[in-house]
């Protein structure tokens, strides 16, 4: 699941929950972290500008906009006027508009925005659960230009909908309920979702009612197949599901029933390999998997049965659960444990011999990296890949990599004898963007090219 839908699927399971009956009481999903920081997050290349959500001291949580410099950081429009938050999330750009979610009238109020960069763009588009209770958006999804979304509307159900940012045209596609991150291929859209009858498979929307359809009743009957961990590979939808036989396994699918089907039994029988993680990389699909003998390792997919195979046993005694797979060049990167030296950075090239630790940041077996938290996530800026990690000396410090050891290095001891927690990692063009607190001005928005000389506090802004 990608890491700017994670406040949106909370909502989403809400709002399922509240669908079958069940109460939830839903907290604002930012949380603050003191009196004196602004907690940048989440944050958005939008065509060489960065959009993130902070809070200064008088108006709460909202939409700001920066180009690296304290004079070009400031508050893009206070959405909800004063000092209560709109706490906006969800930032995904579509065409030249930013669609998000927000609060104009009360923290519950939340609602479908846009905006083109100014004050003056920035707009709600369309009151989707009129009156206080909001619609309880969530996974906001570009595919080729259109807005795809799932919302509850006013007649208390949730629908897939479009939005193209205009009132008129964000309208609702079809009642279900969707599970899962979206998955755009060739201009369709593909999620997994429950319908009336809380079945969940696999579906597909070209972005009208007709064209929004299942795609194959993987498991017959109620109990569903659950696709999940969608992603596109050469023109082709892979993800993992079940058909009710042969556990959680690796699927692929063209769009029709006839095209859709498992890739291979990775773990044989009823067991489950669960692949996941799944990342397109020189027209091979690389993953996590656990195929009931080695745990869960590095396993790589050409789509077929054949070239579905193991790179490498990283951890010959347990599991090394590869995570955060992020290509840099001829090589991706990613986090694992192989049993000695904790979770440390990892590099491959897809085969076996040119799958190795790339450095050892905190000696020992104790890791330097909490895979699955906001401070572990690699990001790839050109040809390099950031990341958090922790040793004893520095704490918890942005680290940078060009998938080298040699290369593989502290940027900056941000916070000397504590740890700045780098958080919320995006790339802007050439330029990091992340959230710091230097021990003296708070969790603020920091920048940096990868140098000790250019990581830098953009502005305090709290």
């Amino acid at each position: 699941m990608s890491r700017g839908h994670v406040a949106g699927r909370l909502v989403s399971a809400a709002a399922t929950l509240a669908l079958l009956g069940l109460g939830v009481v839903m907290s604002s999903p930012v949380v603050r972290a003191g009196h004196l920081s602004s907690d940048a997050a989440p944050m958005l290349d939008f065509n060489g500008t960065l959009l993130f959500a902070a809070a200064d001291a008088v108006h709460g949580e909202e939409l700001w906009r920066s180009d690296g410099t304290a004079a070009g950081t400031w508050l893009l429009k206070d959405v909800l006027p004063g000092s209560r938050s709109s706490d906006p999330v969800d930032l995904v750009q579509v065409g030249s508009m930013v669609f998000f979610i927000a609060s104009a009238a009360t923290s519950d109020n939340r609602e479908l925005w846009r905006t083109d960069g100014t004050a003056a763009g920035t707009q709600l588009v369309k009151d989707i659960f009129p009156g206080p209770g909001g619609s309880w958006l969530a996974d906001l999804t570009n595919v080729n230009g259109t807005l795809f979304f799932d919302a509850v509307d006013s007649s208390s159900k949730r629908w897939l909908m479009k939005s193209d940012g205009t009132a008129a045209g964000t309208v609702r596609l079809r009642e279900i309920i969707p599970t899962d991150s979206f998955a755009n291929v060739n201009g369709t859209l593909y999620l997994g979702a429950y319908d009336a009858s809380f079945d969940n498979e696999l579906w597909k929307s070209t972005g009208t009612t007709a064209g929004t359809q299942r795609v194959q009743d993987i498991d017959p009957g109620p109990q569903g197949s659950y696709p999940s961990d969608l992603v596109s590979d050469q023109g082709a939808l892979f993800f993992d599901a079940t058909d009710g036989v042969h556990g959680s396994e690796l699927w692929t699918s063209d769009g029709t029933a006839a095209g859709t089907h498992m890739v291979k039994d990775i773990h044989p029988g009823p067991g489950s390999s669960v692949p996941s993680g799944l990342l397109d990389f020189q027209d091979e699909l690389y993953f996590s998997a656990n195929d009931g003998t080695h745990g869960f390792e590095l396993w790589k997919s050409n789509g077929t049965a054949a070239g579905t195979q193991l790179v490498s046993d990283i951890n010959p005694s347990g599991d090394s659960a590869p995570q955060e797979l992020t290509s840099i060049g001829s090589e991706f990167v990613f986090l694992a444990d192989d049993g000695t030296h904790g979770w440390e950075p990892w590099v491959s090239d897809g085969t076996t011999l040119g799958t190795h630790l790339l450095t050892d940041v905190d000696p020992g077996g104790t890791g330097s990296v909490d895979p699955g938290t906001i401070e572990a996530y690699l990001t790839r800026v050109g040809s390099q890949a950031f990341f958090a990690a922790r040793d004893t000396e520095h704490g918890t410090e942005l680290w940078v990599t060009d998938d080298t050891p040699k290369g593989t290095h502290l940027v900056k001891d941000i916070r000397p004898h504590g740890g700045s927690v780098p958080a919320f990692l995006v790339a802007v063009g050439a330029t990091l963007f992340f959230r710091a607190n230097d021990g003296t001005h708070g969790e603020e928005l920091w920048n940096s090219d990868g140098t000790a000389a250019g990581t830098r506090l953009v502005k305090d802004i709290r």
